[in-house]
């Protein structure tokens, strides 16, 4: 779905909770996402708030491994469980 995406937006940035693409995703895609400037993977990282009042305004991310957060702002997000 990021290379879709990234058609359409300045950025897409994906939110992986696994230090890797390659358990889930096939080696084609992992070449195509890693070839596609305009994606920003953050891997071991969550999702932890969402802000806005009746529209999306901006995510909260933690990055697993440091316990750093930051607050980006956005009016999207798409959710992809499993593939």
């Amino acid at each position: 779905m990021a290379p879709h995406f990234a058609r359409f937006g300045a950025t897409v940035t994906m939110v992986v909770r696994d230090e890797s693409l390659k358990k889930t995703v096939s080696e084609y895609l992992v070449d195509r996402i890693r070839g596609t400037p305009e994606i920003e993977v953050l891997f071991r990282t969550v999702v932890v708030a969402l802000h806005g009042d009746n529209v999306l305004r901006a995510i909260t991310l933690r990055n697993t491994g440091t316990g750093q957060e930051r607050t980006v702002d956005t009016s999207w997000v798409f959710l992809c469980l499993g593939g």
